[in-house]
């Protein structure tokens, strides 16, 4: 398994720090993974792993290479250990009152967005996250993916996939959350990553798909805008696409010389009625004065 591959190489101390830079920024969007497969705490192994040495690198004695991977640790620290302080700090009543306070500011986001002050509402959803305690899986699951929805109109598809990719963890694997499968194929598709785009939208139609009443089954349908983006990638994914690629790009090329023909027929014959115009052409039977 590719994760288990990561941590490996994170845990040696001989490798940590050439793979870092990078791991870091693969793995950091999993670490509220519960399980994957047989596997358990996926996500709890992913986060000791990678904050194994962060005090070196809060405290200033290590700079990584990549401040995104710096900030990636910053953020992670802030989430799994910062935030479970605070939340265990929290009394009852003050988990009520929070909880009311991010109903708030998602609907304050929302209204935000339906506006269309995008970045606004993209702030406020931000505001919401920091805010929201860790037990508040389903709140969380959809500040993330409104969120993401935000990015994907502000053309910024990788902090699209993050936020689905966090919302997809915090989501039961049986039942995902399809909103973020969908978003997240949207977000694919703008990084021209037309397999993973499939693989996301043929589980949102799945997961839509999925019901344990028969006759609900009966009636749902495959959305348009779905079947559009699969028979996109599956033609962008296509085993013979280097070939579709190159004979159509032969008939482009030959319809362009084709036209260009058909232009330079189309001229001569303009000069010709020209010429005859003028009287400058010898016809057949009329000599030229």
């Amino acid at each position: 398994m590719a994760i288990d591959c990561l941590l490996l190489l994170l845990k040696d101390p001989e490798t940590r720090y050439k793979v870092i830079d990078i791991a870091a920024m693969s793995l950091v969007d999993l670490v509220e993974l519960k399980s994957l497969g047989e596997k358990e705490k996926v996500g709890e192994r992913i986060t000791q792993t990678l904050l194994q040495d962060y005090y070196k690198i809060k405290y200033g004695f290590l700079k990584l290479k990549s401040k995104k991977a710096e900030k990636a640790l910053d953020e992670l620290w802030e989430l799994k250990v910062e935030n479970i302080k605070r939340d265990k700090l929290m009394s009852e009543q003050d988990m009520k009152d929070r909880q009311v306070f991010i109903g708030k500011l998602k609907k304050q986001g929302n209204q935000k967005f339906w506006s269309g002050k995008i970045e606004k509402a993209c702030k406020i959803y931000s505001k919401a996250l920091d805010l929201c305690p860790l037990n508040m899986r389903k709140e969380r699951i959809v500040l993330h993916s409104n969120r993401a929805q935000c990015y994907l109109l502000l053309k910024f598809p990788a902090g699209a996939i993050s936020d689905t990719t966090r919302a997809l963890c915090l989501s039961s694997p049986l039942s995902p959350h399809s909103k973020s499968l969908w978003r997240r194929s949207q977000a694919y598709d703008m990084k021209g990553l037309a397999k993973e785009s499939l693989m996301d939208c043929l589980m949102f139609i799945n997961s839509r798909m999925k019901s344990s009443d028969e006759e609900i089954k009966k009636r749902v349908r495959v959305p348009y805008y779905a079947a559009r983006m699969i028979n996109k990638q599956m033609n962008a994914t296509w085993i013979f696409a280097n070939a579709k690629s190159k004979f159509c790009s032969k008939k482009e090329e030959r319809l362009i010389d084709e036209s260009k023909g058909k232009y330079q027929l189309q001229e001569m014959l303009l000069r010709l009625m020209e010429a005859k115009d003028k009287g400058n052409f010898n016809f057949p039977g009329k000599p030229i004065t």
